[in-house]
């Protein structure tokens, strides 16, 4: 009979990844869904996300070393320079973000079936340079990582190069590098790396090169202990871009590890506007032929101390748009057509008028009638005034609508001004 004893065992609990993770957001708020129901809690952490600008070179869609459009200057003789690096394609591990970002990058060796002694330097395409000369590197070979770098800049077609760093050590995993490219913003010109000053090391590494203005990271906003897959973020600013991820954990203190950022952005606050218990009094409009094709139109201001916007239109063009605060302006619209006055009226602690105005055609080759000239040869039975308001009135006063009935039982009807 066989007796085995067991001891020293070690379960490692997985934690499954958050899958699926999905934002929906509206204009200080937002919506966070993910699927992974076998973990007991999550965390979510956002922040605002501000995306670089300027020049940027990550080399992922790059295939050959001719594709990239920096030059490689081999300065040392030796036949070798920078190259495009894919371990994915040869087989390699690419090293989990520890010796370049993404799958590919520039590289430069100081070692190649024996030791080098490299003098090789990168060159950026001419570009416009502005703020600063961003990117990340490392030594390939963590156990001789000591690679060295400088880093240089030229706005004379490279006959000469200024010096931003010189001899910098490399070390591992990848870090990234910031130089000051200010004192040259809006020039034309170049900038290089140069992998020199060492020996016998492996590679240097080179990515996510960026000529301008690098992202700037805020602070993570942490949400812990959710027991659902979903949660709600709130003090959000409208149209602004953030960064999000989730993670899961269990009550021993495993976790998934973050997801992979999902961004999202915010919507336009759209305010409702203020409604008050009063509006303003609308403007209304009167107009009178003054001469051929040519009228003289009124608008009167109902809401003492208020500003009325007008539009003129003739056929649907605007002919001209402003404001007047007193009780009336006035307007001599010329030429045959479809003329429109519209108007609102504004007040502080009102709502905005409904519109008012006043729209009347003027024909081809119009004249004013005169009164006299309507009654001449006739008889008249009886004259009667009425206002805009039709509103009968004593006698003509302003603008006045007279009404003329004569003995034969025709009518006529014309404005006028007294």
């Amino acid at each position: 009979m066989w007796s085995v004893y067991v001891d020293d065992v070690t379960i490692e609990t997985v934690v499954e990844m958050p899958t699926n993770v999905t934002v929906d957001p509206a204009a200080t708020t937002a919506n966070v869904a993910w699927e992974n129901p076998a973990n007991v809690s999550w965390s979510v952490r956002y922040r605002p996300f501000h995306q670089a600008t300027g020049y940027f070179w990550d080399f992922e869609d790059y295939t050959s070393d001719e594709d990239m459009p920096w030059t490689s200057i081999d300065a040392d003789g030796d036949g070798f320079g920078w190259f495009l690096w894919d371990p994915v394609s040869l087989g390699y591990d690419p090293g989990d973000g520890e010796r370049l970002i993404g799958t590919k990058c520039a590289t430069s060796a100081s070692y190649v079936s024996g030791a080098l002694t490299p003098d090789d330097w990168f060159i950026s395409p001419k570009v416009t340079l502005s703020d600063k000369l961003a990117f990340w590197a490392c030594g390939q070979d963590p156990s001789y990582a000591a690679e060295v770098f400088g880093v240089y800049v030229s706005v004379d077609d490279q006959a000469t190069w200024e010096p931003l760093a010189e001899n910098v050590v490399a070390s591992s995993p990848i870090q990234q590098y910031i130089y000051d490219l200010s004192a040259y913003e809006g020039m034309e010109g170049y900038v290089a790396i140069r992998h020199y000053n060492c020996t016998d090391m492996f590679r240097l590494n080179i990515d996510n090169i960026l000529i301008g203005t690098p992202a700037e990271e805020e602070e993570w906003i942490l949400i812990t202990d959710l027991t659902e897959t979903n949660c709600a973020l709130d003090f959000l600013s409208p149209e602004t871009t953030y960064e999000l991820q989730v993670r899961g954990y269990n009550d021993e203190g495993d976790d998934s590890g973050w997801t992979e950022s999902v961004y999202f952005t915010t919507l336009a606050d759209d305010v409702p506007p203020v409604v008050y218990d009063e509006t303003c009094a609308a403007p209304n409009g009167e107009y009178i032929i003054i001469d051929k094709e040519k009228a003289l139109v009124t608008i009167t201001n109902n809401e003492p101390g208020a500003t009325v916007h007008y539009v003129v239109t003739l056929d649907g063009v605007v002919q001209e748009e402003g404001d007047f605060t007193g009780d009336t302006w006035e307007y001599i619209a010329v030429g045959p057509g479809a003329w429109m006055v519209s108007c609102v009226a504004s007040l502080p602690g009102k709502n905005d008028s409904n519109p008012g105005g006043v729209f009347f055609p003027i024909a081809p080759g119009q004249q004013p009638v005169a009164v006299d000239e309507m009654m001449a040869g006739k008889t008249i039975s009886s004259v009667r005034y009425y206002n805009a308001a039709g509103q009968e009135m004593q006698e003509a006063n302003g603008l006045t609508i007279v009404v003329t009935t004569y003995t034969d039982g025709t009518t006529n009807a014309v404005k006028v001004v007294k």
